[in-house]
């Protein structure tokens, strides 16, 4: 942009003419006649000025030019002007990519028209967020997600006892093979099971309008798999490793004695609660065996590979299920 005085051409419809006389007194004398004589104005807004459209013409123009004075020129009141009709040669039309051509003085123009907010004087606030209840639970964060869904942390609004909950959707799980069978055994199993070492059912609630199902279980902070993780060779100490053992070991001593065969034990599946007592979850694929069985024979292994005995590797129809477990845990430690 040229850098030039600001100066507009005005025609004065009413000019006042305003003069000492020798004795220091100020008058004013109206002159009837318009004057026709043109005269130079200096209008000064910061560093721009900003033309009044002509009322005589029959299209608005504008002309901005960058001014070279001092701000402090005085102001003219607009409505006692009219400006000539000055059609701009200088407007061109800028392409996106051509944006970044422009300079700081022209992007800076926008200031005569836009109330610019330093970003200091703006106090951001968070979006409130709205409380989301299911039943008598609070609902908070999202733990974690997996196939079936997601788990969200929770509160129980009656004792403030902190909990998680798996939020699993119908049609998750009807995409998954063998999906709500899977939940159905594993909330069944849940309810039955009560020890130390295995995770504990807490409530299951059921939203039909949403085709939502809620399994409320206690809070755990993390999952051993993560544990592990998060050490630099990937690797537990002996005597951490030996202590998460035996809990598992008396996880599995009580879950084969109530004829429940877990049957995807992995570091993913157990999980660690405040006081660091594993706790044995997801029952997905576990399988309870019936009570006038003769022995723990298995027909289906839906576990981990990396987990699984060579027998179900190999593809055997039957296998041993308690065996699976032990094997699993010996994989895991």
């Amino acid at each position: 942009m040229t850098v030039t005085t600001m100066e507009a051409q005005v025609k004065a419809a009413h000019h006042h003419h305003h003069h000492l006389d020798g004795g220091g007194a100020q008058q004013k004398q109206e002159e009837e006649d318009p004057v026709e004589d043109e005269m130079t104005v200096l209008v000064a807004n910061k560093n721009y000025h900003y033309d009044t459209a002509s009322e005589l013409g029959d299209e608005a123009f504008v002309e901005l030019k960058e001014d070279s004075q001092p701000t402090g020129a005085s102001f003219y009141n607009p409505d006692e002007l009219l400006f000539e009709e000055q059609p701009h040669p200088q407007v061109t039309w800028l392409d996106d990519d051509e944006i970044e051509t422009l300079d700081r003085v022209t992007l800076d123009m926008g200031n005569m028209f836009f109330n610019r907010v330093d970003s200091q004087d703006i106090i951001y606030q968070q979006k409130k967020k709205i409380i989301k209840m299911v039943g008598k639970y609070i609902m908070g964060d999202v733990l974690g997600e997996g196939s079936y869904g997601k788990v969200k942390e929770a509160m129980n609004s009656e004792n403030l006892c902190r909990l998680a909950v798996k939020i699993l959707t119908k049609r998750k799980l009807r995409r998954i093979p063998n999906g709500e069978q899977n939940v159905t055994r594993e909330i069944a199993l849940l309810k039955q099971l009560k020890h130390t070492n295995v995770v504990e059912l807490v409530d299951v609630l059921y939203n039909d309008e949403k085709q939502k199902m809620y399994l409320v279980m206690e809070y755990c902070v993390g999952g051993l798999q993560e544990m592990v993780d998060y050490q630099p060779d990937k690797r537990m100490p002996l005597f951490q490793a030996h202590g998460y053992f035996q809990q598992l070991v008396d996880g599995l001593e009580y879950l084969h004695s109530c004829r429940v065969i877990h049957k995807d034990i992995k570091p993913g599946n157990l999980l660690l609660s405040l006081d660091q007592t594993l706790k044995i979850s997801d029952f997905g694929v576990a399988e309870q065996l019936d009570l006038f069985s003769p022995d723990d024979t298995c027909t289906t292994g839906q576990g981990s590979p990396a987990f699984q005995p060579p027998e179900i590797a190999n593809g055997h129809e039957t296998f041993a299920g308690y065996k699976v477990d032990i094997w699993s845990s010996g994989v895991t430690l």
